[in-house]
């Protein structure tokens, strides 16, 4: 979906909203809380989308690592 140079992008809460397909205040507890890779300029939060997908994968690997200890 993204090529090489939009992997360097910064987005806002309302851009990685629609990137990750959630509400924005889902986004503004996940930033307030520290769960999500984020940075405050200014007044807003901002997010880097290659922080972004690096915590997508990780957060993957942890729902499969704990589904597989849940099964046995």
């Amino acid at each position: 979906m993204l090529n090489g140079e939009m992997r360097k992008e910064i987005v806002t809460v309302k851009g990685l909203a629609g990137y990750l397909h959630c509400h924005p205040s889902t986004i503004y507890r996940l930033a307030k809380s520290g769960d999500i890779p984020a940075f405050r300029l200014g007044g807003g939060w901002r997010f880097k989308i290659g922080d972004i997908d690096h915590w997508c994968r990780r957060a993957a690997v942890n729902v499969s690592n704990s589904r597989a200890r849940a099964s046995m």
